[in-house]
């Protein structure tokens, strides 16, 4: 696969793990090969912090050839905001409505039914003050909780009122949404017969992991998750 600036590759990224969160040891993002080592990132990280799409990333390729992702070279002044969507039990037409409603602003973006997310790649031509606006109004009318996953300064300054906006607890919230989710698969095993752990914690649900580590897609990229 390639486009006009070059082939496209895969450029891995090891996350930091918090109190089991992100449920992610390892994202890969696509982007376009810059030919000196370097590439493009063509997608929006659901969990990488303090990257966005566009920028220029170094790449160092392991002995099997995995391209990771060393230090950023350019950065594209976009910003990323993710989105917990409260809307609708954060259904697929409620992430698609949230979707559409940036889009009219110029922001482009994607959404994942696991944890009810959507990421938001904000570029820094729309008219900043705006986005952040109906951000503000989605967060205080209980439709989304919001994380800034890579802002820049021009954001910050865009409005100075838009920063009580900001959700630290994301991350706990997310974590909530995940141990409710095993909860519910526990209850099912039980439900139909299957022997549950004796206090031991449970892995993540089979439709997430599986029995051994894989790769899952994210949008256009993936994250290796761990049992």
């Amino acid at each position: 696969m390639t486009n006009s600036e070059g082939p496209y590759v895969k450029v891995h990224f090891r996350l930091e793990i918090t109190d089991d969160w992100p449920p992610a040891s390892v994202e890969s993002l696509w982007a376009v090969d810059q030919g000196d080592g370097t590439a493009r990132l063509d997608n929006t990280p659901w969990f990488v912090r303090g990257i966005a799409c566009g920028d220029i990333v170094a790449t160092e390729p392991d002995e099997e050839g995995v391209r990771w992702a060393g230090e950023v070279v350019r950065r594209s002044e976009n910003c990323t905001i993710r989105l917990i969507v409260l809307r609708d039990g954060g259904s697929g037409a409620a992430r698609q409505s949230v979707l559409n409603a940036f889009h009219e602003l110029g922001v482009c973006g994607e959404g994942i039914e696991r944890f009810r997310m959507v990421a938001l790649d904000v570029p820094p031509t729309v008219d900043l003050a705006k986005v952040r606006k109906l951000l503000n109004h989605g967060v205080a009318k209980e439709w989304w909780h919001m994380e800034e996953g890579c802002v820049t300064a021009q954001w910050r300054t865009a409005s100075a009122d838009c920063c009580r906006s900001r959700d630290p607890l994301l991350g706990c919230r997310l974590r909530r949404e995940g141990a409710r989710e095993r909860s519910r698969n526990r209850s099912r095993r039980v439900s139909s017969g299957t022997p549950t752990s004796d206090g031991a914690p449970h892995p993540p649900s089979p439709q997430l992991v599986g029995v051994l580590v894989r790769r899952i897609r994210v949008g256009h990229g993936s994250v290796t998750v761990r049992p």
